[in-house]
């Protein structure tokens, strides 16, 4: 993601969002994919369902967050999981 891509993508979050709040992040990908961003959250947090075809594992997790940095920081690191595909 470029500087300005990030610095839109915050300002985005900055105005849609009151922080701190409870955000919910989505992503879907092989399991394999899956089960690691799913390991980017506490197990409480996280929920998983396979797709129709069962091809795919979606995962649904919903935190407390404080700011649009602590949201930005989740993405960046899901980004670097081949496969995996940011909803």
């Amino acid at each position: 993601m470029s500087d300005e891509q990030y610095e839109s993508f915050r300002n985005t979050l900055d105005q849609c969002h009151e922080w701190p709040c409870r955000y919910t992040f989505k992503f879907i990908g092989p399991e394999t994919c899956a089960q690691e961003a799913a390991a980017l959250f506490p197990e409480e947090c996280v929920s998983l369902r396979p797709s129709r075809t069962g091809k795919y594992l979606g995962v649904t997790a919903e935190i407390q967050v404080t700011c649009a940095e602590d949201v930005m920081e989740i993405y960046k690191q899901a980004h670097k999981i081949t496969g995996l595909i940011c909803l």
